[in-house]
């Protein structure tokens, strides 16, 4: 079940949203994946029309591409979407990037206010087109659990990257996966890499499991649920 597939208004069975909530927590703290729920390396990624905050009337597609993408699921809220936004900003620069070459799409089911814009936009954040997923099928559809996930594609919608959360090796992670979708790794030297990158050791799977915990225990307390998020 997917992120985007909890109804967490629904008034009609408190057990059910409990259990929902509790299975949401230990699915998002099981060990680090290479993973945003069920995306598998090099399967065609999930198409989507999500309309553009900007400019108004405006809306995105998945398909065609004629570069690279890279989208970020998060909410405008959510500060370890406002770190991950920092660590592309990094990122690209250091590969010597613009968004322009591997655009950046922040996905959102909440529209953020003019304060959260100000925020998103500061100099130290990559540029981002920011699309609004108001009903959460996007989300759905790429079995969102945990915020942020990252996802790269290739120029044919392939992806090359699924990546739930904030692990310790995020930037390198995602890295590798934007300069194999530029031509800039071999598929051997890439698969090397994520090999590699996929056996943390157990303090960083401890460091990266109280991460999570305390990020989901501040969504539960935004939900409402905050017996469940202590």
């Amino acid at each position: 079940m997917g992120f985007g597939e909890l109804n967490m208004r629904d008034p009609r069975s408190s057990f059910s949203r409990r259990a929902a909530m509790i299975a949401l927590l230990i699915a998002g703290t099981a060990a680090p994946s290479i993973a945003v729920s069920h995306l598998k390396l090099y399967d065609k990624a999930p198409g989507f029309r999500l309309p553009a905050m900007i400019p108004p009337g405006k809306y995105v597609s998945l398909e065609p591409l004629d570069r690279p993408a890279l989208l970020i699921f998060g909410e405008p809220y959510h500060q370890p979407t406002q770190e991950a936004l920092i660590a592309l900003k990094k990122i690209y620069k250091t590969v010597g990037l613009t968004e322009i070459d591997v655009p950046v799409y922040l996905i959102v089911s909440q529209a953020p206010t003019q304060e959260q814009k100000a925020q998103l936009d500061a100099k130290e954040k990559i540029r981002t087109e920011i699309l609004l997923d108001k009903d959460q099928k996007a989300f759905g559809d790429y079995g969102v659990i945990v915020l942020p996930s990252v996802v790269v594609v290739d120029e044919q919608g392939k992806i090359n990257l699924a990546l739930s959360g904030l692990p310790l090796a995020f930037s390198d992670i995602v890295e590798d996966a934007v300069l194999f979708s530029i031509g800039r790794m071999t598929r051997e030297e890439y698969e090397s890499s994520r090999s590699a990158s996929q056996g943390p050791s157990k303090k960083e799977e401890a460091a990266a499991k109280v991460g999570r915990l305390a990020g989901l225990a501040g969504q539960l307390m935004r939900r409402g649920f905050a017996e469940l998020a202590i």
